[in-house]
């Protein structure tokens, strides 16, 4: 009797510990598949016909040494300034051209969809601050309507899914030091990275920076940038020089 109830003891267990890793995998898999994976669409803005890295209401400007665009266009309207010493690799200079007027109306429902993107209250942060830090995928705020960025890395963590996206909404302004940079791993791209601007951003000389800025003022690129992503501006684009910029 003792070995019989002794081996049912252990077939017990037995399930019991089957059922618990069963447990933990479904858990595993719930948590892969609630990454924020809703991304913003740039509509005609990123047809590969025209596949703007720039777009700017009014102007678009490159000072000093030559900024370099290895892919993608620069598009203006309706305004058609776009001056300065820029070198495309690929792409086209596009002045109040039916793809950059097509593209400046997407520009716009593009930054009303991330603006209406909700943020929850765990990622409603007191301070404006992002150095430092380390953000998982979803949809993050700020208390004092600005972010800046002053020293150090941000790292972007993926979790895995090379389809998880950041949305990052400031009601003012969004300001990088000199010499800051991103991390992505995981699985994070640029190309999932949004910064939705509520006036101007300003991006800092020898800075890198991945992402999509949607910015209804406009963008100021310092020397030396290295830029994954685009630059969507209300107003202007100005680039102070020598900076490497890709889509």
């Amino acid at each position: 009797m003792f070995y019989s109830s002794f081996n049912l003891a252990v077939l017990l267990l037995a399930i019991f510990s089957v059922r618990a890793n069963q447990l933990r995998q479904e858990h595993t898999d719930i948590e892969l598949e609630s990454v924020y994976t809703t991304a913003i669409s740039l509509g005609r803005c990123a047809l590969s016909s025209s596949n703007f890295i720039i777009q700017a209401g009014s102007k678009a400007t490159f000072d000093g040494a030559a900024t370099t665009i290895l892919v993608g266009s620069v598009g203006v309207s309706p305004g058609t300034t776009i001056t300065g010493n820029v070198v495309l690799k690929s792409g086209s200079l596009q002045r109040n051209t039916a793809s950059a007027i097509n593209c400046a109306a997407d520009r716009k429902t593009a930054y009303g969809r991330a603006k209406a993107a909700v943020c929850p209250a765990a990622h409603r942060q007191s301070l404006g601050e992002i150095g430092g830090h380390t953000y998982t995928p979803g949809v993050y705020c700020t208390g004092p309507g600005y972010i800046t960025f002053k020293a150090g890395t941000v790292t972007l963590d993926g979790q895995g899914n090379a389809n998880a996206v950041w949305i990052f909404q400031m009601a003012t302004s969004l300001i990088t030091s000199p010499s800051t940079s991103f991390i992505l791993k995981n699985g994070a791209q640029a190309k999932n990275v949004y910064w939705q601007v509520g006036s101007s951003a300003t991006i800092g000389k020898s800075s890198s920076f991945v992402g999509t800025i949607l910015a209804y003022g406009g963008i100021s690129f310092g020397t030396t940038v290295h830029f994954k992503g685009r630059a969507f501006a209300g107003t202007a684009v100005t680039n102070a020089g020598g900076s490497s910029l890709t889509i």
